[in-house]
């Protein structure tokens, strides 16, 4: 049987997408996901599961036990007092109930169980403020230029930078490249990286664009990693089917099943 994977679905108060889409009316919030991350996972072999923000049971009692495989998707700019900072720029979509959700889920998936998580843009920075790392909040503004982006909307498939990736990690294993092209769509990336995290990947000018478990005694020998572009943009067919970014949720999933089946032992 194929493995399940959580997805974390993002929340916007925005009524204006139920009108926009014919599919509500005003005063309606939503709960939000691109299907790229359905069509990744299916087309590896999983079975996709939308995990929303639950208003009562931040993490219901039951609900890990279902899952094989995890993806903290990106989307939402966290909140920096999770990370011990003031708020340096103007921020518009912090949810903090989902802050909350996602800080809880990650943290009871990391320690009580072997479940493989993977973290996609706001996934990575997630990841690393749960391990208590830090975030710059804004790195677009000059000094990485290969992170200043035009103001109009660019194609998923808009390769931005370089990645290179460091040796004898996970994400090399996966990859088996050293440098690969990448999409890139995020404004804030790691500063302080978090404790039981290693970096295996960064970018031309120099942002980490990568971290995996450093095999300390709360990750040894489990697939956690988190990357900060966006693999399940450039994975499908009806995209770029690139093969490094399938590769990526090829050897999730494959890792999810092995988890899966483990559990019935």
């Amino acid at each position: 049987m194929k493995p399940l994977i959580g997805i974390t679905a993002k929340f916007s108060d925005h009524d204006d997408i139920g009108i926009i889409t014919n599919l509500g009316c005003k005063d309606q919030y939503w709960f939000l996901l691109a299907d790229d991350y359905i069509k990744a996972i299916e087309e590896t072999g999983g079975i996709p599961i939308i995990l929303p923000v639950l208003a009562k049971d931040r993490v219901p009692e039951g609900l890990i036990d279902k899952l094989d495989g995890i993806i903290f998707s990106g989307g939402n700019d966290i909140d920096p007092k999770h990370y011990g900072a003031k708020k340096e720029i103007e921020y518009k979509n912090i949810i903090e109930e989902l802050d909350q959700f996602e800080m809880e889920l990650y943290k009871k998936v990391l320690l009580e169980t072997e479940m493989p998580i993977l973290g996609i843009c706001r996934g990575i920075q997630l990841i690393n403020t749960a391990h208590g790392g830090t975030l710059f909040q804004e790195m677009r503004m000059g000094t990485y230029e290969k992170h200043i982006y035009s103001k109009e909307p660019l194609s998923k498939m808009h390769i931005a930078h370089d990645v290179s990736i460091e040796e004898d990690t996970l994400l090399f294993d996966i990859i088996d490249k050293k440098s690969i092209p990448t999409n890139s769509f995020h404004h804030q990336s790691i500063d302080l990286v978090g404790k039981g995290l290693k970096v295996n990947a960064v970018s031309e000018d120099g942002i980490i664009e990568g971290v995996e478990a450093l095999n300390d005694h709360n990750t040894e020998g489990r697939f956690l990693l988190g990357v900060q572009w966006h693999p399940e943009m450039l994975a499908p067919p009806n995209s770029s089917n690139d093969v490094h970014s399938k590769n990526i949720f090829k050897y999730f999933v494959e890792e999810s099943l092995k988890y899966k089946e483990g559990k019935g032992m």
